[in-house]
């Protein structure tokens, strides 16, 4: 049986870059798809994919391959193989994900709103940019973890990476949710409900808001 990595290293820069673009759930199963292809090659075979999407990342088929449609030209490029009639998933780079969100040198940038402005000249319009802290990277890591909703956030590895008084704010935040029943939890690891999926992006943006509380 093959085995699937049982973590996903993850990028906290593009995390919120992706929740404002609404593309948080496209690229939460780009990190699937990049661990379920642990041998690097960028490829999968389109039913390959959706399996381990199923069976080892807790998606439903048809919650797979709504997101496989929905990312499509953003995360990957699905293209058919006409001499075995199926379908393969190509897997975008990390440089071309980061590039596409316009993200450089652990800065977040932010573009004007004009959307015909930013369809005339997508690069050179640039609003403002701010420095990402520990504490900003990690309520990033946090939400993006949370939309992985069988592996969760494991509070050892958010305390390894960031360091313990990096996310306290965040377990605090954590812990007045399971609170309110919109987190569960086993002591060391917060999940989200499959009950908040489609009702989860309040919690996303109150975990974002504990990075960095005013």
């Amino acid at each position: 049986m093959t085995m699937i990595p049982k973590t996903i290293h993850l990028v906290p820069k593009i995390s919120i870059a992706a929740l404002q673009a609404k593309l948080d759930k496209q690229l939460a199963m780009w990190y699937c798809l990049r661990a379920i292809n642990y041998w690097g090659s960028g490829r999968l075979d389109m039913e390959y994919a959706t399996k381990y999407l199923t069976t080892s990342f807790g998606y439903s088929r048809s919650a797979a391959y709504r997101i496989l449609n929905a990312g499509d030209g953003i995360f990957w490029d699905k293209k058919p193989l006409q001499k075995i009639n199926r379908l393969q998933i190509k897997i975008y780079g990390l440089q071309k994900v980061v590039k596409s969100f316009h993200i450089h040198c652990g800065r977040r940038f932010r573009n004007r709103a004009d959307l015909n402005d930013y369809l005339e000249k997508p690069n050179g319009l640039t609003e403002d940019s701010e420095e990402l802290n520990a504490k900003d990277k990690a309520a990033e890591e946090a939400m993006l973890r949370l939309r992985l909703l069988v592996e969760g956030i494991e509070v050892s590895q958010l305390t390894a990476r960031f360091g313990q008084d990096n996310i306290e704010a965040l377990i605090g935040r954590f812990e007045y949710m399971v609170s309110q029943g919109r987190l569960l939890t086993d002591g060391s690891r917060y999940r989200l409900p499959s009950s908040r999926v489609l009702t989860s992006n309040p919690i996303f943006a109150e975990v974002i808001e504990a990075g960095s509380p005013e």
